[in-house]
């Protein structure tokens, strides 16, 4: 792939792509099988090159919702939310927290976002689709604020089942 770091690896099975994230940002990757003297070979093609601002960026968190084709990266102090159907950037939260992001997590049946921060902090977001707004474009009203950690959080999870949101620090 000639990436130098990858983060996470996630296989879009709507659109048979490999997404890859690391050191040079998020790109979309299809394994094109051909022949050669009677031996089949494999070879990665970029598709797509998920940007927000038209450069690479290091990419250190991602989540993907197959079902709404909708990524989410964390890609240095933002949140960029992109839809994987048409590689538009359906949304861009910066400044969300005053410690560098550590992760988030995308609840779709009460359309809550959650977002952590090295500083121990959780926000719940609640995602707003305005009538007057494009299809797929999305605003955010922050919730509530969990306080409890007193260093990073690591990780978040959702339960599958009830979407209560679990987050674990230092």
């Amino acid at each position: 792939t000639g990436e130098r770091v990858i983060r996470h690896i996630v296989y879009n099975s709507k659109l048979d792509e490999i997404i890859i994230v690391g050191s040079s940002g998020c790109k979309s990757w299809r394994l094109e099988r051909s022949f050669s003297n009677g031996f089949a070979c494999y070879n990665l093609h970029v598709v797509r090159h998920y940007t927000s601002s038209g450069e690479a960026h290091w990419v250190s968190h991602i989540e993907f919702d197959l079902d709404s084709q909708r990524l989410i990266c964390i890609e240095d102090e933002k949140v960029s939310c992109i839809n994987c159907e048409t590689g538009e950037l359906t949304s861009v939260m910066r400044n969300i927290h005053d410690a560098p992001l550590t992760g988030c997590v995308w609840y779709q049946r009460s359309q809550y976002f959650v977002t952590s921060c090295a500083a121990g902090r959780v926000k719940v977001w609640a995602i707003h689709h305005d009538s007057d707004m494009q299809y797929g474009k999305q605003d955010y009203a922050l919730l509530h604020v969990f306080t409890g950690h007193t260093k990073a959080v690591t990780a978040l999870q959702l339960h599958p089942l009830s979407g209560l949101a679990v987050s674990v620090s230092l």
